[in-house]
């Protein structure tokens, strides 16, 4: 689907957390602004958000292991930018712009 960008966002992680399936990570707080997130921060690499539903949480409270290959790489975004979203979660779509260049951009951003 194309959307247009109403509003500009700058990528604020970089690099940002990138994760295999059955990576375990240590886990931070939720996110307040966009719930469903949590903050992970793996044996290896920068930390950031994932969504808990991509999360199997450990019996120790303090751990999980990732169920999905993610990519949490956000997109700089102008007013005016077209770009076409490949998948929606929680609040964020994950979209491609012009360049072929990938990354995640609140979905409030978007028209």
């Amino acid at each position: 689907m194309t959307c247009q960008v109403i509003i500009a966002w700058v990528r604020t992680y970089d690099p940002a957390l990138s994760v295999k399936a059955g990576d375990q990570v240590t886990l931070g707080r939720e996110d307040d602004e966009w719930p469903g997130w949590i903050w992970c921060m793996p044996a290896t690499g920068p930390s950031g958000w994932l969504p808990k539903q991509k999360l199997i949480f450990n019996t120790d409270g303090v751990t999980a292991v990732t169920t999905v290959d993610y990519n949490m790489r956000e997109l700089t975004v102008a007013p005016g930018d077209v770009v076409t979203r490949i998948s929606q979660e929680l609040g964020w779509s994950q979209c491609q712009n012009a360049k072929a260049e990938t990354g995640w951009v609140p979905d409030s951003c978007l028209s």
